[in-house]
C-alpha cells in the first residue's frame, strides 16, 4: 500500500502517519509559505523529489507563494497532483487531506481511498473566510470517503452538519510521544532552570497566547502562595494580544510565585514536564479551545503525574477520572493542593496506562482498522 500525507506540517500528523510505516510506503508532503518554508530549512527552494527520512517513509517540502491556498490553489493542485503521482506511480493508494482546501485533490487523483483527517475549526484559522471554509468543508466529508477528527466535539458536529455521512466520521485523538513518557527521558537529571525554584511546581509548557487565561492563572497563584508556577513557551508580540489578556499578563508576571522561563526545545519536552510535581491547564474561554484536542493532554498523560486542569475544553474532560477539574479559580485551587497532598499510586498507574494505550503506533493500529472497516462496507455496498 502507498499512503500520501496532505499535509504533514502539524508535529502529531507526521507521528500519526509515520507509524503507519508498518504496512504502507508513506509519502509526507509539508507545503508552507516561503518565509516559513526559509526558516526552517535555511534554503527558498522546494524539494525536487521526496527524500527518504526512515524506514518506508519520505517527506517533500514545498516553498510556497502567497494565497497558494486560496487565489493560487489551481496552480498549487496541479503541482501536488504532479509529485503525487510520481511517487505512487500506477499503484493503488490512500490520500490523507487535513484541510477543505485540498478537496479538489480528491476528484483529480482518484484515489483508492481518501481521508479528510481534521484537526481544528479551520474557521478560526481564516476568519474572514469562516463561511466559504464552512461551506467546503461540507464538500469535503462529502466527498472523502472518510473523516477522522482528533477532537470527540469536532466528530460531533460534523456529523450534525453531513447528517449523510455521519456513520464514516470518527474520533481518533492524538497520541502520546514514547520518548516524552516518564522514565523514557536519557537525561533524568532536573534543567537547571528549574533548580533555583522552591517546590512544589506546578507546569506548564505550550502556547502562551490568548488561548491561555492569565487571569484565570493569577487567581489560581494567588490563592496558593506556597506553590510555585512555572510558565514555559513563547509570548506573542504586543499587536497579538487584547488589552484585557494583557492586563492579565502582567497580573501574573507581578506574582512572586509565578515564574516565566521562555521557550523550551521539542526534544527537551519530556525532560521538564517529568521534572514536575504537578501538571496545568488554564485554558480561556475561547472557540479554538472548545474545538481543540491539546497535545499538551498526551503529554502530561506520559508522565502520570497529577493534571488540574479548568473546564474550557471538552477533550479533557473527556478523562475526568484522572484529571483534576477546577470550573473557577477557587475550585482549581482547591484542586491542586488536593493533587499535591493525597495523590494515589494507582492513579498515577491509570495515567501511564492511558498513556501506553495511546502512544502513536497503537493509534496507528487504530486507523488501520477504521479504514479496513470502511473499505470492507464499500465492497459490500
Amino acid at each position: 500500500m502507498k499512503l500520501v500525507v496532505l499535509d504533514a506540517n502539524a508535529f502529531w500528523t507526521e507521528q500519526l502517519y509515520s507509524a503507519c510505516a508498518r504496512f504502507a510506503d508513506v509519502l509526507l508532503l509539508k507545503p508552507r509559505d516561503f518565509r516559513a518554508h526559509h526558516q526552517i530549512h535555511g534554503d527558498w527552494r522546494s524539494d525536487a523529489a521526496p527524500r527518504k527520512i526512515s524506514e518506508r517513509v519520505w517527506e517533500q517540502c514545498f516553498s510556497m507563494p502567497p494565497g497558494w491556498m486560496f487565489s493560487l490553489w489551481p496552480l498549487a493542485e496541479r503541482a501536488m497532483a504532479k509529485h503525487v503521482r510520481q511517487f505512487v506511480g500506477g499503484d493503488q493508494f490512500v490520500l490523507v487531506i487535513t484541510y477543505p482546501q485540498y478537496r479538489s485533490l480528491v476528484r483529480r487523483l482518484r484515489p483508492a481511498l481518501s481521508i479528510y483527517y481534521n484537526l481544528d475549526d479551520y474557521s478560526d484559522n481564516w476568519p474572514s473566510r469562516a463561511k466559504a471554509i464552512a461551506e467546503w468543508e461540507h464538500e469535503t466529508v462529502s466527498d472523502t470517503d472518510l473523516t477522522i477528527c482528533i477532537a470527540q466535539r469536532r466528530q460531533e458536529e460534523l456529523r450534525k452538519r453531513v447528517a449523510e455521512k455521519a456513520g464514516f466520521i470518527f474520533h481518533l485523538p492524538l497520541g502520546c510521544t514514547p520518548q516524552f513518557m516518564s522514565g523514557a527521558s536519557s537525561r533524568p537529571e532536573i534543567p537547571s532552570v528549574l533548580q533555583k525554584i522552591s517546590r512544589p511546581i506546578a507546569g506548564y509548557i505550550g502556547a502562551l497566547n490568548s488561548r491561555f487565561d492569565f487571569e484565570f492563572l493569577s487567581e489560581v497563584a494567588e490563592r496558593s502562595p506556597a506553590v510555585s508556577f512555572v510558565l514555559g513557551g513563547k509570548m506573542p508580540s504586543r499587536e497579538q494580544g487584547s488589552a484585557s489578556w494583557w492586563l492579565g499578563c502582567e497580573r501574573a508576571g507581578s506574582l512572586a510565585n509565578v515564574h516565566f522561563i521562555g521557550w523550551v526545545e521539542h526534544d527537551e519536552l519530556g525532560e521538564y514536564l517529568n521534572a514536575f510535581d504537578l501538571l496545568l491547564m488554564c485554558y480561556s474561554d475561547c472557540r479554538f479551545n472548545r474545538n481543540a484536542s491539546p497535545a499538551k493532554l498526551w503529554d502530561y498523560l506520559g508522565t502520570g503525574l497529577p493534571i488540574v486542569a479548568n473546564d474550557r475544553n471538552p477533550e479533557t474532560l473527556l478523562w475526568r477520572e484522572v484529571i483534576q477539574i477546577g470550573e473557577n479559580p477557587e475550585i482549581f485551587a482547591r484542586r491542586l493542593r488536593e493533587a499535591l497532598t493525597i495523590e494515589s499510586a494507582a492513579l498515577r498507574e491509570r495515567r501511564l496506562e492511558i498513556a501506553r494505550a495511546h502512544t502513536w503506533e497503537v493509534l496507528s493500529r487504530r486507523w488501520e482498522r477504521i479504514i479496513e472497516e470502511v473499505s470492507l462496507h464499500a465492497d459490500q455496498a
